[in-house]
């Protein structure tokens, strides 16, 4: 299992809540764009063809691996946490 930062900047609404919705699914909500994934490369490349064709000309998706023991080391601080979960 391998740990990845996803993070997402899209401008259509309709197409932001479908990425936000297949993500909710598959990863830890961490901030309003910003998940976290725990799993296979496999199952990530699935995700990211599942994002892909909704990205439009502006948009942007951020993928970054995360090694076991920096992950270890990632703080969060939040005022609110409602739907989200504390690293």
């Amino acid at each position: 299992m391998q740990v990845f930062l996803i993070s997402y900047d899209i401008s259509c609404d309709s197409d932001r809540n479908k990425v936000y919705r297949l993500l909710k699914k598959t990863c830890n909500h961490i901030q309003k764009s910003v998940f976290v994934f725990e799993g296979t490369e496999a199952v990530l490349r699935s995700i990211e063809e599942s994002i892909m064709p909704k990205l439009g000309e502006e948009d942007s998706l951020l993928i970054m691996p995360c090694c076991a023991d920096c992950f270890k080391k990632t703080k969060f601080y939040s005022k609110t946490t409602e739907d989200m979960v504390i690293i």
